[in-house]
């Protein structure tokens, strides 16, 4: 296309609004399966962070399970942060009166 961009201003908000649309929704049903699996009635007591966490470790890491585990299990450091409270920040309480 050669337009005049001073006469269509709005022709690029235009693309990519219809370039933003997914053509399919394949990813998202790949989430809802992962979430299926993360969220059963056996673990129905998950806090919704923790299994917002699982899933972003789900979708984001290529790792197979043995090779994560071995990896962890390799780094002393990492297992004690694991084992303690150090990774969770406390929220302060407000007094509301």
């Amino acid at each position: 296309l050669n337009i005049n961009p001073n006469s269509t201003p709005n022709m690029k908000k235009i693309i990519c609004y219809i370039f933003s649309i997914p053509c399919t929704n394949a990813y998202v049903e790949t989430i809802f399966s992962h979430m299926k699996h993360a969220w059963s009635d056996y673990r129905n007591r998950m806090d919704i962070e923790l299994v917002d966490a699982e899933l972003k470790i789900r979708m984001n890491s290529d790792y197979p399970c043995a090779y994560m585990c071995k990896y962890l299990l390799s780094q002393p450091d990492i297992l004690n942060k694991i084992r303690t409270n150090e990774k969770y920040q406390q929220k302060k309480r407000r007094n509301i009166e």
